[in-house]
């Protein structure tokens, strides 16, 4: 391959290497994620009052009242519905919500290693990846309750795996289970789920246009993918929408699309860090290495984003026509989630850490940095240490306050 070209690597080659057959081989680390997760989530169990308006709200629902017609809300029902159910049938106690917002945070940390490791050639980035998605995950406290953001985006990366797994086969089984899992993030979190159709929508269009054959051949597969996801999708949010509006009426619009299209926004936005630091000085010591936190985990899925987004082109141009749809993917879900991180940053950043910490590993490991310049896998090593360890100062700092009072 010529010097000039940025593709020094072959990714790996999964085409014939099933989901189950992938679960199989890495079932050990899978084991070590889940109860690594579990035990790391164990001491919030026990801490705070539950998650408010989720908690109320499916406590109501377990009492017999529904969503959007005996009380508001901007979030979709299944949180309400799913914990609900549970209470109803567990009872009403905070640490049911606990243990099964733990245990859907945890089989989402496992989803991500295994949609790593479908890019990934080394099981050390693979297992970087889910650990820095983990640490984002809990650290911004979604991870233990059952707020719409964790069973959302369990959906969510199992249907990014499911279109990995379409990529590679060609099949369109894996395209549907995609849209299904598509549409049951939608009745968690109806604009993350839109933002998921949007980009493997848009990976599909661009993984058949770009592959070789004649141009109507293209469009006609391209055409064909999207409709059969787009049905798979519209499986679910079609039954979810008239739900909704014989459920709660014309309010239950408003609540759901108009509201926190337009009016939340102002009520709500949040200050999203500057990526020029300017403003990491503080007064007291403490602060300042907190803010240089702060700075290093929104920083870092940014430059993940821009080396990522480079490297898929780059493979495009040499040919790779997998890697560019898969990392055009996921690069159009980040600045989608970057964009709703102005508004509200605690769930997105998640998912900025995930899908960054994702595309940087696959920059480093396609260009081969550490390969051709050995002193790079040291500085690699670093960085990668340097975010985990942004990632886990302020929930250290938090336990050491808290713990000295």
């Amino acid at each position: 391959m010529p010097s000039s070209d940025l593709m020094f690597l072959a990714g790996p080659d999964h085409r014939s290497l099933s989901p189950g057959a992938l679960m199989r081989r890495e079932r050990l680390t899978l084991l070590i994620l889940l109860v690594g997760s579990l035990g790391l989530s164990v001491p919030y169990w026990f801490n705070g009052l539950g998650d408010g308006v989720i908690t109320v709200g499916a406590s109501r629902v377990a009492a017999g009242e529904m969503p959007y017609r005996d009380f508001w809300t901007m979030y979709a029902p299944g949180s309400f519905l799913l914990l609900g159910g549970i209470f109803k049938v567990f009872g009403t106690h905070l640490l049911t919500e606990r243990i099964l917002g733990s245990v859907i945070s945890a089989a989402a940390v496992c989803v991500m290693y295994l949609l790593a490791s479908s890019l990934l050639r080394s099981r050390k980035l693979a297992l970087f990846v889910a650990v820095a998605f983990f640490g984002a995950f809990l650290l911004t406290g979604p991870f233990y309750t059952v707020r719409t953001y964790p069973p959302a985006i369990l959906a969510i990366l199992l249907a990014l795996w499911a279109f990995v797994t379409a990529m590679d086969s060609g099949r369109a089984r894996p395209l549907i289970l995609g849209g299904l899992a598509t549409g049951v993030a939608a009745v968690f979190k109806h604009d993350v789920a839109a933002y998921s159709w949007l980009a493997i929508s848009l990976g599909l269009v661009l993984g058949a246009v770009t592959d070789s054959g004649r141009i109507s051949e293209r469009l006609k597969t391209a055409a064909r993918r999207v409709i059969i996801y787009g049905l798979a999708v519209a499986a679910i949010v079609i039954p979810l929408v008239v739900w909704v509006v014989v459920v709660g009426g014309q309010d239950a619009i408003y609540d759901l699309v108009e509201f926190p299209g337009g009016d939340f926004r102002f009520s709500r936005e949040e200050s999203y860090p500057s990526l020029i630091p300017f403003w990491i000085y503080d007064t007291w010591k403490v602060r300042i290495g907190l803010n240089m936190a702060r700075y290093v985990m929104f920083a870092m899925p940014m430059a993940g984003l821009v080396l990522g987004t480079i490297c898929a082109v780059v493979a495009g141009r040499n040919g790779d026509t997998r890697l560019l749809a898969i990392g055009v993917t996921i690069a159009t879900l980040q600045f989608l989630h970057f964009l709703a991180a102005h508004v509200q940053i605690n769930t997105h950043i998640v998912s900025m850490t995930g899908y960054g910490a994702l595309l940087m590993c696959v920059f480093l490991e396609r260009t081969g940095v550490g390969e051709r310049i050995k002193w790079w896998r040291w500085a690699v090593a670093l960085a990668g240490l340097g975010w985990l360890g942004a990632i886990a100062m302020r929930p250290a700092f938090t336990w050491w306050y808290r713990s000295s009072e």
